[in-house]
């Protein structure tokens, strides 16, 4: 009788154990789940929070008084003969193609920092209403790609019309842009600018691959900017486009878009003497994430490298504007003269 006793004890708890085993133990593995997963996401969150400290988006600039980076330059002691000399020999008129709604933001950036190396900046944007402390002309095309030969039309329009006889070479770039004026100078001091060619970087990503999967892979000519000489802009100017086709595919390449080819406007290298690129399709922080076909671009191993004396770098919003502004102009590594090689 004893045995039997302790046979239906012993049966009892298993039993219990086991229903104790199928219900309680999966309800204490989702709390933990659960509790995990909340921990992450406010770890998750953490990080979002840090990020958009670290990295602020330009609407956290509207109210943004930009500082005026060379109030203190009497402290760099910079010497600038030779680019001095350039800015009065070479003239460039800079046209800033912008978005009406950023002019507050991305064009005050520019205003204060690479345009006002310019020997004069204008800004066309999209039927502008109101008025602003920048130069800026209101034009009719929409801010969109598929208008935007119908944009370069009307930019070209504009400068044959009321600035070519003042300026022998034109950059047209975009908002997003950011340009070193001395080294764009420098790479045309020695060009001739009665001669039909354009600069920049026609199809720039055309075969090139990027190590992060996610990377945005479409860019255009006009983002990193290009230079048209005064005798680029008189042929294109001349050309009847009611008598020739240039496809219906708009591509942002302004040489392709206009058919500039067609008036024997050439497109030139911008390559320095060792083959690396001046004019450069993404901005600075991302140019380790680009790899052109080997031997294609630039150098024997497939990998894109960038010019000391680079012109232009692209989808450069406010804040990276002044912040490339100080790398360019303001930092210093203290004991270390550059050699430069004219």
């Amino acid at each position: 009788m004893a045995r039997n006793g302790i046979e239906k004890q012993f049966m009892t708890g298993l039993c219990f154990g086991i229903i104790v085993y199928y219900f309680l133990i999966p309800s204490l593995h989702d709390i933990r789940k659960h509790s995990r997963q909340d921990e992450g996401n406010m770890r998750s969150n953490e990080r979002n929070v840090l990020v958009k400290k670290k990295y602020p988006k330009d609407d956290e600039f509207n109210d943004m008084e930009f500082k005026n980076l060379d109030e203190d330059k009497g402290h760099h002691h910079d010497i600038s003969i030779v680019a001095d000399k350039l800015k009065e020999e070479i003239t460039v008129l800079c046209v800033i193609m912008a978005k009406t709604a950023d002019i507050p933001k991305k064009s005050t950036a520019i205003h204060k920092t690479w345009a006002k190396r310019c020997t004069q900046v204008v800004y066309l944007a999209h039927n502008v209403t109101s008025s602003y402390e920048l130069p800026v002309i209101s034009i009719t095309s929409p801010e969109k790609l598929s208008f935007y030969r119908e944009k370069i039309k009307t930019v070209l329009s504009l400068i044959m019309r009321n600035y070519i006889k003042q300026f022998d070479w034109f950059l047209i770039a975009t908002d997003e842009t950011y340009v070193i004026m001395e080294n764009l100078r420098y790479f045309l001091s020695s060009k001739n600018p009665s001669s039909p060619v354009l600069y920049g970087r026609v199809n720039p990503l055309k075969d090139v691959t990027f190590k992060k999967p996610y990377f945005p892979r479409q860019f255009n000519m006009e983002n990193m900017g290009f230079v048209m000489s005064k005798g680029a802009i008189e042929r294109v100017s001349a050309i009847d486009y009611t008598k020739i086709s240039c496809g219906e595919t708009i591509t942002g390449d302004a040489y392709t878009d206009l058919c500039m080819s067609v008036v024997g406007v050439t497109a030139g290298s911008t390559k320095d003497s060792d083959g690396r690129e001046r004019f450069n399709c993404v901005p600075p922080e991302h140019l380790d994430t680009m790899y052109f076909p080997e031997n294609q671009e630039v150098g024997s191993t497939g990998k894109v490298t960038v010019s000391d004396y680079a012109i232009s770098f692209c989808m450069v919003n406010a804040p990276k504007q002044l912040g490339l502004e100080y790398h360019t102009y303001h930092l210093h590594a203290y004991g270390v003269d550059k050699l430069h090689m004219y």
